[in-house]
């Protein structure tokens, strides 16, 4: 069962239980000995304290066949909006299994924590850019999650990769693999479209698809075997053609 954990918490719990070892009988010197744990560890980590409240996060197994993270499982710095407070410098995964940011404050310390999706307004890593979309309110109409920031500009398209674990049975033996799913949306004149194949893409850029299919044609492109850059491309190519 999942608990709640807060690293000031757990600091401060784990401060207390060095001291009571220690065989102090006097709770002032403990409270003490707490209220200066409690300076030291603000003092080293300051406004940043705050992020660091969530669930606590246990990695995946290594039987899986795969990686549960985006693109990589290594600890990655980046920014963080959490609770409309802007968090720099922060190690940090991105759990696509439970579409969950996962930070910690030592990467080797074992404390682990996924923070709570929906006071996560985006994140950002190795120039990458994630948004929250789908939330009451914002008029999406879209699946709530996270939306990687693809191409920006009239026209914005944003991808949102998902995995799952797929279970088989292997000679009488259950294997388990990550697997991978993507779904790509096209922000035009205000409206999200759910982008599943070319014909899709060259929708929304109105009136332009031989200039678009010409521009994916010189750089040897196919929807189908590279939907992402294909994507990509033809946004960028649209958005800097001024059209």
């Amino acid at each position: 069962m999942k608990k709640i954990v807060s690293f000031v918490i757990i600091f401060l719990f784990v401060t207390g239980s060095i001291y009571a070892q220690q065989g102090y009988p006097d709770t002032s010197v403990l409270s003490a000995g707490v209220r200066h744990a409690r300076q030291v560890y603000d003092a080293q980590l300051g406004y940043e304290s705050a992020v660091y409240n969530g669930v606590q996060h246990n990695l995946y197994s290594s039987d899986i066949e795969g990686i549960g993270y985006f693109r990589s499982t290594e600890w990655r710095k980046g920014s963080v909006v959490y609770e409309d407070i802007f968090y720099n410098n922060i190690s940090m995964k991105y759990d696509l299994v439970k579409e969950e940011l996962v930070i910690t404050p030592d990467e080797k310390g074992g404390v682990f924590i996924a923070l709570f999706s929906p006071r996560v307004k985006e994140f950002s890593f190795s120039g990458l850019k994630f948004i929250r979309l789908g939330v009451p309110g914002d008029g999406t109409s879209l699946p709530q999650g996270f939306y990687q920031q693809l191409a920006v500009g009239k026209i914005t398209a944003f991808a949102r990769p998902v995995k799952t674990i797929n279970e088989t049975i292997e000679n009488n033996a259950i294997h388990r693999k990550f697997e991978d799913k993507v779904r790509y949306y096209v922000l035009a004149d205000g409206v999200y479209t759910h982008i599943r194949n070319i014909n899709d893409l060259l929708a929304v850029t109105k009136g332009h698809k031989r200039e678009i299919q010409k521009a994916l044609s010189d750089r040897k492109l196919k929807f189908r075997k590279d939907p992402e850059q294909t994507i990509i491309t033809a946004v960028e190519f649209y958005n800097q053609s001024g059209y």
